[in-house]
């Protein structure tokens, strides 16, 4: 609790950090559905980590054209085949029914 209280010479020591979720659609769900199953892994792999370098340069450039400092941020990518879908369905497991 030092490092909350303002007037703790433990306040500046403490390290500030941002957790970032970002849950996007992503098509390759689908698309390697037909494939070999043997093969699924690493197609599946190859296509996210093209989509995640592309979607932290998108990232780095958003930060950089808003002029947001320097700051330690720790961002979580979570691919989905529908993020409309996961919303309803959370939202109805919580009890907010569309």
């Amino acid at each position: 609790m030092e490092f909350l209280d303002p007037y703790s010479e433990s306040f500046n020591l403490r390290i500030d950090t941002s957790v970032m979720l970002i849950v996007f659609d992503f098509d390759a769900f689908a698309e390697v559905e037909g494939l070999a199953p043997e093969s699924v892994e690493a197609e599946f792999e190859e296509r996210l980590g093209a989509e995640l370098e592309k979607l932290a340069a998108r990232l780095d450039g958003e930060l950089e054209k808003h002029h947001v400092p320097q700051h330690d941020l720790e961002v979580f990518f979570l691919p989905l085949p529908s993020v409309i879908d996961m919303r309803e369905h959370f939202q109805n497991r919580i009890g907010w029914t569309t």
